[in-house]
């Protein structure tokens, strides 16, 4: 399993994530582990302050949304982005495990909190078949 994470580390090392989740602590722990794999990491707090990078400055590769968030939830984040962008790699977490099939279709994978080593792994596999890696 190891071997198996480095050398997904090495192959998505070069790509960005946005992190966007309302909750701080879940945002700033996630950030500071995907930074052992992605070469850029940014966080915004909610969606709308997702939007505001992603349609400015800031395109990841690879976007990690919750869905719970006041404002714009994230499915609503997902289907302005994918309008944008439609190869970006969605990923979802969240404690809500709910979501419908056209939610579901809307992402890359759909992950339950708490985030385990097992999803992480899941979610990079995916991301080097996406991006061909």
């Amino acid at each position: 399993m190891m071997s198996n994470l480095q050398d997904l580390r090495q192959k998505v090392k070069t790509l960005s994530i946005l992190i966007v989740d309302d909750e701080h602590e879940v945002a700033e722990g996630t950030e500071v582990f995907m930074k052992k794999f992605f070469s850029k990491v940014k966080t915004a707090s909610n969606a709308e302050s997702a939007l505001a990078l992603f349609n400015t400055h800031y395109r990841p590769d690879v976007l990690l949304t919750d869905i719970k968030m006041p404002g714009l939830n994230g499915w609503e984040l997902i289907q302005k982005l994918r309008k944008q962008d439609s190869h970006l790699f969605i990923a979802v977490m969240t404690g809500s495990p709910e979501a419908t099939e056209t939610e579901l279709s809307l992402c890359d994978i759909y992950l339950n909190k708490p985030i385990g080593i097992n999803e992480i792994t899941q979610m990079l596999e995916k991301i080097t078949l996406k991006y061909k890696l």
